[in-house]
Parts: C-alpha cells; structure tokens; sequence
C-alpha cells in the first residue's frame, strides 16, 4: 500500500511537472526548434522542480546529504534527458509527430525517474 501511495504521489507530481514541460516543448517545436533540442530544454527546465517537490511530498526524506543526493539526480537527468531526447528525435526522423514521439516515451521515462528517486531517497528500488 505505502508504494502505491509513493507511486500515485509521484505520479500526480509528474502529471502536473509534464504539463508544464509538454507545453514549452510544444511551443519550442512550433518555433521551428528540432524535437529533440526542444525535449532537452523543456525537460531539463523541470528537473530540479520535480526533485524538489519530490524529496517533500513524495518520498517526505528529511535526512542528510541533500547536495549530494541532487547532484546525483542532476546528473542522472543530464544522461536521461539526453537519451530520451535522442529517442524523440529518431521518432520524428521517421515521420512520426514529435508530440507523438514525446508521448510515447513518457511512461517509460516516468517510471525511470521514480526508480531512481527512490533509490536516492529511500536507498531501494521499488518494483512494481
């Protein structure tokens, strides 16, 4: 049940920090900017914003060692955003919407970042 909670939680958090980064990615790929280059920059504005949120109202860690623990999860997006927004470019290299192609990547995405939230926060992962 706890890890439903954890896991309805961050998802809810997600959802919301999703919303904002799907707009800007959107507008960004209106402008003219690449899908790829517009997921780097609309997901790595939210980075910081869904580890703070998370540390509090997900995981509730109070413990130590946060600069420790956010520059791991920093340097966890720098390499995830990297690479979810290479699949989003190879997506919309075959034709497919980038609005699609940052679509289907979502879940797969979500379910990274809760793993490595957790590992950082509560040092285990949680299967689901």
């Amino acid at each position: 049940m706890l890890l439903q909670s954890k896991l309805v939680r961050f998802g809810s958090l997600a959802g919301l920090t999703w919303l904002a980064d799907m707009g800007l990615f959107w507008l960004l790929v209106v402008v003219g900017m690449g899908p790829g280059v517009a997921n780097a920059i609309s997901a790595g504005s939210v980075a910081l914003l869904v580890y703070a949120l998370s540390v509090r109202h997900v995981f509730r860690e109070h413990r130590g060692g946060y600069l420790l623990k956010v520059s791991l999860y920093l340097g966890y997006q720098v390499l995830a955003v990297s690479f979810f927004s290479w699949v989003i470019a190879r997506i919309g290299a075959h034709g497919y919407s980038p609005l699609l192609a940052k679509v289907a990547v979502t879940p797969f995405s979500f379910y990274a970042h809760f793993q490595v939230m957790s590992l950082l926060l509560t040092h285990r992962l949680r299967w689901i």
